[in-house]
């Protein structure tokens, strides 16, 4: 459920490289020795020399950076190692993220970075433990371990840090490395998206999809549904547009509810495509229906049949059913055939597609009388008029493109 990620700032969710976020004071170090003179950095350079692991890392930074002298990854590397041996938790971890990516003429090496992490941790380093709880957690180039990574998420989310605060709400709530406590595990996450951590709010919107925690007001809803939209979720499209559509814990709003359900509807979605063929048959025949002109009635009348079909095509028997009765309304095929304008009876393509489905209801093994009915007296009258013969074609044709969908239907 956790994503692998680049680090963000606590605070501020902005994204940035790891160690920079730590070594603030340091950075700030570099930014006065611009204007140092030479006697300066002979000095650091002396005391580096000397043992001394702040300079040693310092040195590090100022030739990986180019402050004052020419930049020189070799020796960034050289001090940086010698400051790490030297006990410095900042070079420590600095070296650790070097060595994921293979920076700084290292090769990539997921074993010396996670060593490098344990020295930075054991130090009390938050963003090292931090870092190293994630990488148990997702098993990055170590035995995945959700034990090992709750331990490493504690000294970091009691110290406040957001994202550590989020990993350990998710392991309380889902008992992944520690004992299982859903309220603890809702409160940490909620604390979390109360100050804007996005991953927790995204974390709420997916533990309500599936039912196991409710929002508290509309307010929080509104929060969990957006964070699941900008995620890429479908499904809280499909809940926010039908919580407008419905009324249910939203005030109802249809008119922005309706391209939220057309979205998801066209991606497979069988309650928006029902709501929405709810919404335009009470279109076509609710107290406003006599001001529709006629094109806005065609209109409407090809889109409920457009909406009633994908519930058709993804809502499996029950799916057929919906279909078969908002085209047929079970009425008989006798009655539904008109001659056409060369005397000849003529059926719709609508219809066509109705009787197909109605023969795939009875091969899937559906169960409605009704619509078991009607089929079986359609195909008896299709096969028995011989001026509809060209229709039979069409019929074959259609039941054919339509098997293979229902090959994957529930039952």
């Amino acid at each position: 459920m956790f994503r692998k990620h680049a680090h963000s700032n606590r605070q501020t969710g902005t994204t940035t490289h790891p160690w920079r976020v730590l070594g603030l004071g340091l950075i700030l170090a570099l930014t006065t020795l611009r204007a140092s003179t030479s006697a300066d950095f002979e000095t650091l350079h002396k005391q580096a020399l000397d043992g001394d692991g702040i300079a040693q890392w310092q040195l590090a930074q100022i030739y990986e950076e180019g402050v004052g002298v020419g930049r020189d990854r070799a020796k960034a590397m050289v001090w940086m190692h010698s400051a790490a041996e030297g006990g410095v938790a900042d070079a420590q971890y600095a070296l650790a993220e070097k060595y994921f990516v293979g920076d700084l003429g290292l090769k990539k090496n997921v074993s010396q970075a996670t060593g490098w992490l344990r020295k930075a941790a054991i130090q009390g380093h938050i963003p090292a433990s931090y870092r190293l709880g994630e990488i148990y957690f997702n098993g990055f180039g170590v035995e995945q371990d959700y034990t090992m990574a709750a331990a490493a998420m504690k000294r970091p989310a009691l110290a406040n840090y957001l994202d550590a605060r989020v990993f350990l709400g998710f392991m309380s709530f889902t008992g992944q490395g520690m004992a299982q406590d859903k309220e603890k595990g809702v409160e940490m996450l909620r604390e979390a998206a109360n100050l804007g951590q996005e991953r927790a709010l995204i974390l709420l919107w997916q533990a309500y999809a599936v039912g196991d925690v409710h929002p508290v007001d509309t307010h929080e809803l509104q929060r969990w549904l957006a964070a699941g939209i900008k995620d890429g979720d479908l499904r809280a499209k499909e809940r926010l547009g039908l919580a407008l559509f419905l009324g249910q814990g939203l005030r109802e709003d249809r008119k922005v509810a309706r391209p939220l359900l057309l979205e998801v509807a066209e991606k497979g979605s069988v309650p928006a495509a029902t709501a929405l063929a709810q919404d335009i048959g009470e279109r076509l025949s609710g107290p406003q229906s006599d001001k529709l002109i006629e094109v806005e009635r065609v209109e409407l009348i090809l889109e409920y049949n457009r909406m009633v079909h994908l519930v058709a095509v993804s809502g499996g028997l029950t799916g057929i059913e919906t279909y078969i009765r908002a085209i047929t309304q079970l009425t008989p095929i006798n009655e539904l055939v008109r001659p056409n304008a060369a005397g000849r009876l003529s059926m719709g393509d609508d219809l066509i597609e109705a009787l197909a489905w109605g023969r795939i209801y009875q091969e899937q093994g559906g169960q409605d009388d009704g619509i078991l009915q009607w089929a079986t007296a359609g195909e008896k009258w299709l096969q028995g008029h011989a001026a509809a013969v060209d229709r039979v074609a069409m019929r074959e044709k259609k039941l054919r493109e339509l098997q293979s969908r229902a090959a994957t239907f529930p039952r």
